[in-house]
């Protein structure tokens, strides 16, 4: 996936309502990961895919980080949830 894709991702995941993400087995480097990981808090991703490929220390660590990040999006998106009268699936 380049820059400019990246880019345009990032833009429409901060501007809709998009829950989860699958990047399967885009080649995402560790800067591109570093990317997601700041604009994860920005968006209300819960759920998230990568690819485990190449497997790498450091790259893992951020993957990890990554889902942190997504769970804590959960209170996020159940707050939105209820200022719209939604219920979640149980």
């Amino acid at each position: 996936m380049s820059t400019g894709q990246l880019n345009r991702l990032f833009e429409t995941l901060a501007t809709t309502r998009i829950y989860a993400l699958n990047l399967g087995e885009n080649d995402l480097s560790t800067t591109d990961i570093q990317m997601l990981i700041d604009t994860i808090p920005l968006t209300f991703i819960t759920q998230i895919f990568i690819d485990p490929h190449p497997p790498n220390t450091h790259r893992d660590r951020l993957v990890r980080q990554l889902h942190q990040l997504c769970d804590n999006n959960r209170v996020k998106v159940q707050a939105d949830y209820a200022t719209r009268n939604i219920k979640t699936a149980e």
